[in-house]
Protein backbone atom coordinates (compact mmCIF):
# COMPACT_ATOMS: atom_id res chain seq x y z
CA UNK A 1 0.00 0.00 0.00
CA UNK A 2 0.99 3.64 -1.01
CA UNK A 3 1.63 5.65 2.16
CA UNK A 4 1.52 9.56 1.86
CA UNK A 5 2.98 11.33 4.85
CA UNK A 6 4.94 14.42 5.58
CA UNK A 7 8.95 14.05 4.38
CA UNK A 8 11.56 13.39 6.99
CA UNK A 9 15.11 14.20 6.34
CA UNK A 10 15.92 11.31 5.97
CA UNK A 11 13.60 10.81 2.96
CA UNK A 12 15.50 12.94 0.98
CA UNK A 13 18.03 11.19 -1.07
CA UNK A 14 14.94 9.12 -2.24
CA UNK A 15 12.69 12.41 -2.39
CA UNK A 16 15.51 13.94 -4.76
CA UNK A 17 16.40 11.26 -6.60
CA UNK A 18 12.62 10.68 -8.10
CA UNK A 19 12.73 15.00 -8.38
CA UNK A 20 15.77 14.40 -10.14
CA UNK A 21 14.72 12.22 -12.84
CA UNK A 22 10.96 13.38 -13.05
CA UNK A 23 12.20 17.29 -14.13
CA UNK A 24 15.72 16.41 -15.75
CA UNK A 25 14.92 18.56 -18.76
CA UNK A 26 14.75 21.00 -16.18
CA UNK A 27 17.45 20.10 -13.75
CA UNK A 28 19.93 20.17 -16.79
CA UNK A 29 19.12 23.75 -17.22
CA UNK A 30 19.35 24.54 -13.89
CA UNK A 31 22.47 22.06 -12.34
CA UNK A 32 23.88 20.52 -15.34
CA UNK A 33 23.83 17.13 -16.28
CA UNK A 34 25.59 15.38 -13.35
CA UNK A 35 23.22 13.74 -11.32
CA UNK A 36 25.21 13.35 -8.22
CA UNK A 37 25.34 17.51 -8.49
CA UNK A 38 21.67 17.63 -8.79
CA UNK A 39 20.50 15.67 -5.81
CA UNK A 40 22.76 17.61 -3.83
CA UNK A 41 21.15 20.77 -4.95
CA UNK A 42 17.91 19.62 -4.48
CA UNK A 43 18.37 18.14 -0.99
CA UNK A 44 20.42 21.78 0.16
CA UNK A 45 17.17 23.58 -1.17
CA UNK A 46 14.81 20.97 1.31
CA UNK A 47 17.38 20.59 4.64
CA UNK A 48 16.04 23.20 6.01
CA UNK A 49 12.80 23.68 6.13
CA UNK A 50 12.45 19.81 7.20
CA UNK A 51 15.00 20.32 9.71
CA UNK A 52 12.56 23.02 11.36
CA UNK A 53 9.69 20.85 10.77
CA UNK A 54 8.08 22.30 7.99
CA UNK A 55 5.14 19.08 7.22
CA UNK A 56 4.22 21.17 3.59
CA UNK A 57 7.01 18.59 1.41
CA UNK A 58 4.93 15.39 0.80
CA UNK A 59 6.50 11.80 0.02
CA UNK A 60 4.64 8.89 -1.65
CA UNK A 61 6.23 5.47 0.21
CA UNK A 62 5.59 1.80 -1.53
CA UNK A 63 7.46 -0.64 0.57
CA UNK A 64 9.42 1.41 2.33
CA UNK A 65 10.88 3.27 -1.09
CA UNK A 66 10.08 6.72 -1.93
CA UNK A 67 8.17 7.03 -5.47
CA UNK A 68 6.64 9.97 -5.62
CA UNK A 69 6.44 13.79 -4.09
CA UNK A 70 5.26 16.66 -3.88
CA UNK A 71 5.79 20.33 -2.14
CA UNK A 72 3.32 22.89 -1.00
CA UNK A 73 4.00 26.30 -1.57
CA UNK A 74 5.54 28.63 -0.25
CA UNK A 75 7.95 26.96 1.51
CA UNK A 76 9.46 28.35 4.75
CA UNK A 77 13.35 29.56 4.15
CA UNK A 78 15.09 31.32 6.44
CA UNK A 79 18.05 33.48 5.75
CA UNK A 80 20.39 31.28 6.65
CA UNK A 81 19.04 28.74 4.04
CA UNK A 82 18.73 31.00 1.13
CA UNK A 83 22.37 31.98 1.84
CA UNK A 84 23.55 28.45 2.13
CA UNK A 85 22.11 27.74 -1.14
CA UNK A 86 23.60 31.02 -2.84
CA UNK A 87 26.62 29.76 -1.44
CA UNK A 88 26.35 26.42 -3.18
CA UNK A 89 25.21 27.86 -6.70
CA UNK A 90 27.90 30.41 -6.41
CA UNK A 91 30.73 27.60 -5.68
CA UNK A 92 29.05 24.66 -7.57
CA UNK A 93 27.87 26.22 -10.75
CA UNK A 94 29.24 28.23 -13.69
CA UNK A 95 28.11 31.32 -14.74
CA UNK A 96 25.87 30.84 -17.22
CA UNK A 97 23.77 27.96 -14.58
CA UNK A 98 23.83 30.68 -11.82
CA UNK A 99 22.44 32.91 -14.54
CA UNK A 100 19.27 30.29 -15.41
CA UNK A 101 19.07 29.76 -11.62
CA UNK A 102 18.58 33.68 -11.34
CA UNK A 103 15.67 33.88 -14.00
CA UNK A 104 14.38 30.47 -13.40
CA UNK A 105 13.85 31.24 -9.65
CA UNK A 106 12.88 34.92 -9.33
CA UNK A 107 10.89 35.33 -13.04
CA UNK A 108 9.05 31.76 -13.07
CA UNK A 109 8.50 31.83 -9.48
CA UNK A 110 5.14 32.45 -7.84
CA UNK A 111 4.62 34.60 -5.36
CA UNK A 112 1.31 33.90 -4.10
CA UNK A 113 -1.16 36.39 -1.65
CA UNK A 114 -0.89 36.04 1.91
CA UNK A 115 -2.29 33.09 3.13
CA UNK A 116 -2.29 31.36 -0.27
CA UNK A 117 -0.50 28.18 -1.15
CA UNK A 118 0.00 26.28 -3.87
CA UNK A 119 1.64 22.36 -4.92
CA UNK A 120 5.03 22.61 -6.71
CA UNK A 121 7.44 20.07 -7.52
CA UNK A 122 4.75 17.19 -8.09
CA UNK A 123 7.14 14.02 -9.17
CA UNK A 124 6.60 10.27 -9.62
CA UNK A 125 9.18 7.63 -9.62
CA UNK A 126 9.94 6.94 -13.44
CA UNK A 127 8.76 2.86 -12.89
CA UNK A 128 5.41 3.82 -11.32
CA UNK A 129 3.73 6.52 -14.05
CA UNK A 130 0.58 5.51 -15.43
CA UNK A 131 0.03 2.83 -13.31
CA UNK A 132 -4.15 3.07 -13.43
CA UNK A 133 -4.44 1.40 -10.23
CA UNK A 134 -1.56 0.48 -7.43
CA UNK A 135 -3.83 -2.02 -5.74
CA UNK A 136 -1.30 -4.99 -6.49
CA UNK A 137 1.27 -3.38 -4.91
Amino acid sequence: MIIVRSARPEDLPGLTKVMAEAFNVKMRVLFGRDPVRVQRMLQRIYTGPLARGYDGIVVAELEGRIVGGLVIEPMPWSNEDAHGLDTLIATELSGWRRFWNHVGFSVFSHGPDAGDAYLSDVCVAKDMRGRASLEKW
